[in-house]
């Protein structure tokens, strides 16, 4: 209903969305680009931390093809990342789960804060550094070498939900989820 409220040639992003299912059908409705978010994390203790939101929302939109090699131009969909994101290595995360970029927020109130245009400068030379920093470490040269695979888990990871989504497709979700435990 907001798309009939502005014109064409204003792109749409929508932010906070937190599932597969969710992003894809955001992308259904239009929207250019989608902002995993979840708006500081307060409102819900309980919640799965955003990084998981990240991961399943990615995954479920490369198995719907509006994202990575499987997408075209006419379905091809930006996404951020825009939680909590403090260093470079939280950056990193980030990137290689599958987010195009990373929002800043608190951090450039701190910088501007602390030493104002100088301060958020600083920053940003700090964050370009343990970014730079922590992709030599992964062994990636280049943003386009960042993969999920670079990471390290401590837990599972989500499993994706294409299987058992209506929007996303149905297929053996079981058959999926002991492959899956099985490589543990």
């Amino acid at each position: 209903e907001v798309r009939n409220f502005l014109p064409a040639h204003i792109p749409l992003y929508l932010k906070g969305v937190q599932t597969a299912e969710d992003g894809v059908q955001a992308a259904q409705m239009g929207v250019r680009g989608i902002i995993v978010s979840n708006h500081g994390g307060r409102a819900c203790g309980d919640a799965w931390g955003c990084l998981s939101a990240l991961e399943d929302v990615a995954m479920g939109l490369r198995a719907a093809g509006w994202l990575g090699e499987g997408s075209t131009p006419s379905r091809t969909l930006e996404l951020y990342y825009d939680s909590g994101v403090r260093s470079g290595r939280d950056a990193i995360k980030a990137l290689c789960l599958g987010a195009q970029g990373i929002g800043l927020g608190r951090p450039y109130y701190w910088a501007a804060a602390y030493n104002g245009e100088e301060g958020i400068a600083s920053l940003l030379d700090m964050l370009t550094a343990e970014l730079q920093h922590a992709m030599a470490q992964a062994g990636a040269n280049a943003l386009g070498m960042l993969q999920p695979s670079l990471l390290s888990r401590a837990g599972n990871r989500p499993v994706p939900c294409a299987e058992v989504s209506p929007c996303l497709g149905s297929s053996g979700w079981k058959q999926q989820e002991t492959e899956f435990h099985s490589k543990l």
